[in-house]
């Protein structure tokens, strides 16, 4: 298990990023947050390729918010895969399922902008 905290701050904030009109933690930033937590489990560059979060309750700014993430193991296709719970201060904010795939970097990147010479 990996546990990780953060301060939710202005740039955090659903109103700042777009994500809503409200000054409150967003969406978005548990879905990164949750990402960030799982990603550092892995010593080798990895791609997240799933993730399904219920943002539960909301938290204000200055509030410290922790994750902890579990995992689970690889799956059939060779996914990593984590379950993960997001609390403020107070309660349980977020529960998430992510899977992560493994990849080479500079491979990725490179496949990756090969769509560029495709554009239309």
């Amino acid at each position: 298990m990996k546990r990780a905290e953060m301060i939710v701050s202005e740039k955090h904030l659903a109103s700042s990023i777009g994500s809503g009109n409200v000054a409150v933690f967003s969406t978005p930033s548990l879905i990164a947050f949750v990402e960030n937590t799982c990603k550092d489990m892995l010593y080798e560059t990895s791609v997240g390729t799933y993730i399904a979060c219920k943002h539960i309750r909301s938290t204000p700014l200055g509030m410290k918010v922790m994750c902890e993430a579990q995992y689970l193991g690889v799956n059939e296709k060779g996914l990593h895969k984590f379950e993960a719970k997001v609390y403020d201060e107070i309660e349980l904010i977020g529960i998430c399922q992510h899977q992560r795939a493994v990849v080479n970097e500079q491979e990725f990147v490179e496949k990756t902008n090969q769509k560029k010479t495709h554009a239309k």
